[in-house]
């Protein structure tokens, strides 16, 4: 079911509302869907039009869209999973005997954003890898400049390796196959027995 679809079944049941090709803002909904996500969106008008009450509204969208981002974005939040506070604890630990100061406060609130999008093993290998040439000025800083940016870019680094990897060893494999393949569809020569000599 489309999005305009399912916005038009929200207003009639909720606000009691047709929503009409009169409401005019249906192009920035899409806009909306393709910036953000179509359920995000649907979501985000069935939580305003609940707020609105007994109001009547005659063009809901019209008065929808002027507080639409921000009511998408706080639902796109709540739709995220809350980060495992003791496994964000035991992962710190786990860095700090890597080297460094400890994760704490900002540098920490960071890694919990990262460990949404990458596992354990992923920022354990990144933070190594990151502070591998550091020297004792520069280990200082290094869960600020790991927050800031740096562990980023070594994690989106390292999956483009894993990745460049993969393909490297799915091409050899293709080629073992059709060499394997080609070696077995070529029958061997069957060579005649010598004629014997006559005998003198």
């Amino acid at each position: 079911m489309s999005l305009k679809k399912q916005i038009q079944i929200a207003g009639l049941q909720i606000l009691g509302v047709n929503i009409g090709p009169q409401d005019s803002q249906w192009g920035q909904i899409s806009i909306f869907a393709e910036s953000f996500a179509p359920d995000l969106v649907l979501k985000a008008f069935e939580s305003w039009a609940k707020d609105q009450g007994a109001r009547v509204i005659p063009y809901p969208l019209s008065e929808f869209v002027r507080v639409a981002p921000r009511m998408i974005i706080n639902v796109s939040r709540e739709d995220e999973s809350p980060v495992d506070q003791a496994a964000l604890d035991e992962l710190c630990s786990e860095l700090y005997l890597v080297g460094g100061p400890a994760f704490s406060g900002k540098t920490r609130d960071a890694l919990a954003e990262l460990v949404k999008t990458y596992s354990p093993e992923e920022i354990k290998a990144a933070y190594a890898e990151l502070i591998a040439g550091f020297d004792d000025f520069e280990m200082r800083r290094a869960t600020k400049v790991f927050a800031e940016g740096g562990g980023t870019a070594v994690l989106i680094a390292g999956r483009k390796r894993k990745e460049q990897l993969k393909q490297q060893q799915e091409l050899i494999d293709r080629t073992r196959k059709v060499l394997l393949e080609t070696a077995a569809a070529v029958r061997p020569v069957e060579l005649e027995p010598p004629a014997e000599l006559p005998e003198a």
